[in-house]
């Protein structure tokens, strides 16, 4: 409801709103446990790309609400089990009503955003390397028992913006366990990715 609320407001005050285009590169990864046991994980390499709207609050203050599609996953290579390395790569789409600070002049501010994340997602793929080292591959299935299809967490980021161009670092923290059927086999998995982006803006 907050999220349609932020958009809403967007739309109304849209002669005041400057719109640009994002996106770049990151490395994710997530935070992985077997029955409250951490497993050793790395981080690989993805893209995003969407659309931010800025609006002027009062003095440093802005709402920045943005729309992104994102791949974000991981590699984790379990302690124990049946499988020696686990590769999981998923597409979310990201809203983020953030909320901005920004000191300096138009055509050269900093800036730091701050707010909740709420993603989802029905696509995604996964590769399992057995203990004979045996590999196979396919979809992601989410779901009730399986992945889940929403994610939840929160983004801050710290950028350079110009009066037309600017670049930004950002760090993604998951809060939400993305496995639905942790009550049975005890795994939680909570994504991280941090991304370096820039963007232009359109209006």
């Amino acid at each position: 409801m907050f999220t349609l609320l932020a958009f809403s407001f967007v739309l109304v005050s849209y002669s005041q709103t400057r719109i640009a285009i994002k996106g770049g590169f990151n490395y994710s990864s997530a935070k992985v446990s077997y029955n409250a046991i951490a497993q050793p994980v790395t981080a690989v390499p993805g893209a995003g790309i969407g659309l931010l709207f800025k609006t002027s609050f009062d003095g440093p203050l802005h709402f920045s609400p943005y729309v992104q599609l994102n791949t974000r996953g991981y590699v984790v290579k379990p302690l124990s089990g049946n499988y020696t390395k686990i590769k999981n790569s998923i597409a979310y789409l990201d809203i983020v009503p953030a909320l901005s600070l920004d000191f300096g002049k138009e055509d050269k501010s900093f800036v730091f955003s701050v707010g909740p994340v709420l993603s989802f997602t029905k696509l995604g793929n996964e590769k399992k390397t057995d203990t004979n080292q045996v590999s196979s591959s396919g979809k992601m299935k989410f779901g009730f028992g399986d992945y889940s299809w929403v994610d939840l967490g929160a983004a801050t980021s710290i950028g350079i913006h110009f009066k037309k161009t600017f670049i930004e670092a950002v760090y993604y923290y998951g809060l939400a366990n993305i496995n639905n059927n942790s009550e049975f086999d005890g795994i939680n998995i909570r994504n991280r990715m941090l991304s370096i982006g820039f963007g232009y803006y359109l209006k």
